[in-house]
């Protein structure tokens, strides 16, 4: 197949796709910014000092990952897509917030495995695929912050491991 004929595939297949990819991206892009308030608001909650640095971690992730999604969408379209502000409620407390930061890091994953099979450019591919990986990731972290954090009701917890133990280790 010659170059012209791939770049005419690759046209055609843009003009049928950019909608739903830009579309994709604009909704990743206001997450990722939404996300990284929430995780601001979040590590206000947390007691601990690791605990808010594994917070404080995640939000400069979500915050790099809408750099990386506006570089893409500026590749695409030669615009410059941005999210003016985001509205998110403060969470009740530390563990409810972490619950939903697990799930929303669930969902976010998925939503970046359907962008990546849109994507006809493999450098966007890779990015927005190792994007997914820090989301699986994230959902991890958090989950091991949960474990520890929210063992409130267990009254066999090593002192060390102790929500009220500000010094606690992982």
């Amino acid at each position: 197949m010659s170059s012209r004929k791939r770049e005419k595939c690759n046209l055609d297949w843009l003009e049928e796709k950019t909608c739903d990819v830009l579309a994709m991206l604009r909704d990743a892009m206001h997450d990722e910014k939404k996300a990284a308030r929430a995780y601001r608001y979040l590590a206000e909650k947390a007691q601990c000092e690791a605990d808010k640095e594994v917070i404080w971690a995640i939000r400069m992730d979500e915050k790099r990952h809408f750099q990386l999604l506006q570089s893409i969408y500026r590749e695409l379209t030669c615009k410059c897509y941005t999210v003016d502000s985001v509205k998110v409620k403060r969470p009740k407390s530390l563990c409810k917030g972490l619950k939903k930061s697990i799930c929303y890091e669930m969902e976010a994953a998925s939503e970046y495995e359907k962008l990546a099979h849109c994507l006809c450019n493999m450098e966007h591919k890779e990015i927005v695929c190792a994007i997914l990986n820090d989301e699986r990731e994230h959902a991890q972290e958090l989950a091991a912050v949960y474990r520890l954090a929210c063992r409130n009701s267990n009254p066999c917890c090593p002192e060390e491991l102790c929500p009220a133990n500000p010094c606690r280790r992982y």
